[in-house]
C-alpha cells in the first residue's frame, strides 16, 4: 500500500493526497475520511475536491478548515481493510503591517501574490 504523506499547502491551492493499493480480485474502491469523518458529510468538502479511481484525493482550492487528519481506507471487499492517516496542514500569508507613532502613520505592504487567510482558524 503506497500511504499518504502529511503535507502543508498554503490556502487556495491544489492538494493531493496519495493511497494506492493492490489486493486480488483488483476490484478496488477508496474511502477517505477527515478527522474519522467520512469526506462525503464534511460540509463543503466534496464541492471542491474528488476521489479518484486511482486512490488520490484531490482538493481543488483548500481552506484552513481543511487542516485536519485524512485517512485512506481502500478495499476490495474482502477481509479486513488497511488504512493510512497523513496530515493536512493549510496555512496562509499575512500582510506585513508596519506603525510608526510619531507621527501617525500606519502602511500595510501587500504584495499581490498575497492572499489572506479567510474565516476563523
Amino acid at each position: 500500500m503506497v500511504s499518504p504523506k502529511n503535507t502543508t499547502a498554503l490556502e487556495g491551492t491544489r492538494v493531493r493526497l496519495v493511497c494506492q493499493a493492490e489486493a486480488h480480485p483488483n476490484n478496488i474502491t477508496y474511502q477517505w475520511f477527515r478527522d474519522g469523518v467520512d469526506v462525503h458529510l464534511v460540509t463543503g468538502l466534496m464541492a471542491r475536491a474528488g476521489i479518484y479511481g486511482d486512490g488520490s484525493f484531490i482538493i481543488s482550492s483548500v481552506q484552513r478548515t481543511d487542516s485536519g487528519w485524512y485517512r485512506c481506507q481502500p478495499t476490495n471487499g474482502l477481509g479486513s481493510p488497511p488504512s493510512a492517516d497523513a496530515f493536512l496542514n493549510v496555512t496562509c500569508k499575512f500582510a506585513y503591517v508596519h506603525v510608526t507613532l510619531c507621527p501617525l502613520v500606519v502602511v500595510i505592504f501587500m504584495p499581490s501574490t498575497t492572499k489572506l487567510c479567510s474565516g476563523p482558524a
